[in-house]
């Protein structure tokens, strides 16, 4: 158990702690971390990470005997990696439903338990995502369905019948692409409040938005940030944290952000 300086004074928030959690979880990005630094962070912030998203093709540059000490690494500290979804995006654009079978039958094998499913930089249907989605649970994988894309132009009742598509599906979590969270330089109220009266806040995480989406600031990136605390309060899901920023998100869900 986790023993926290000035624990006397800082006001509970109802911050859930103990992992698994279903609520309060935050997911990070690893765009290609060698594993000691992997490590560093880790042994600082475990307790406040609970996936790691393995990031674009990165899973394929690696030895396949380095890959697997990153993703033994991340399942010591109880974090679980996943893969995110441009890489599947790619298989399937060059091999279809017979490449993702093989993706999915190899990260089982890597002892890899979930998988992103996406149409961020390659269009894919509802339909296809929903056939790739039942592929990956008939081997036992967990899915992450995203909604939206980098363009963040995806009509709110039209992210909604894909959020309700990937549930019907059997994806375990819905992740909201971050450029669909931020439009207009606000934060997109409409779409929270009909995801979160049609979606179990346990089975939904909210991407930040980042300098990786053409035209967006770090401070919007920030702006998301502190919006989702205060509307959804200490244990809403985030995802698409950078590592450097783990320790500054979790004092948002202490209410002792800026």
């Amino acid at each position: 158990m986790k023993t926290s300086a000035f624990a006397k004074v800082v006001r509970d928030m109802g911050r859930t702690m103990e992992k698994p959690r279903s609520l309060g979880r935050t997911a990070v990005m690893d765009a290609g971390l060698p594993v000691e630094i992997q490590e560093s962070w880790l042994i600082m912030a475990a307790p406040y990470i609970d996936e790691a998203k393995i990031m674009t093709g990165t899973a394929t540059i690696y030895d396949i005997d380095y890959l697997r000490r990153k993703l033994e690494l991340y399942n010591q500290y109880q974090v679980r990696p996943f893969m995110g979804g441009l890489l599947l995006e790619r298989v399937f654009f060059d091999a279809g439903f017979d490449g993702a079978k093989h993706y999915f039958d190899e990260a089982r094998s890597l002892g890899i338990g979930a998988i992103e499913v996406s149409s961020t930089s390659i269009d894919i249907s509802m339909a296809e995502r929903v056939k790739l989605t039942r592929l990956a649970r008939e081997r036992e994988l967990q899915v992450h369905g995203e909604i939206g894309s980098n363009s963040g132009t995806g009509e709110v009742d039209e992210l909604i019948e894909e959020a309700t598509a990937y549930v019907d599906a059997g994806a375990d979590v819905v992740i909201v692409e971050g450029a669909e969270m931020y439009q207009n330089r606000q934060p997109n109220h409409q779409l929270c409040e009909q995801l979160s009266s049609t979606i179990n806040p346990e089975n939904l995480y909210f991407e930040l938005t980042g300098p990786w989406v053409a035209g967006t600031y770090s401070w919007e990136a920030r702006a998301l940030r502190s919006f989702l605390f205060e509307y959804f309060g200490p244990n809403v899901n985030v995802a698409n944290i950078l590592l450097e920023d783990i320790i500054e998100t979790e004092t948002y869900r202490w209410n002792l952000g800026e």
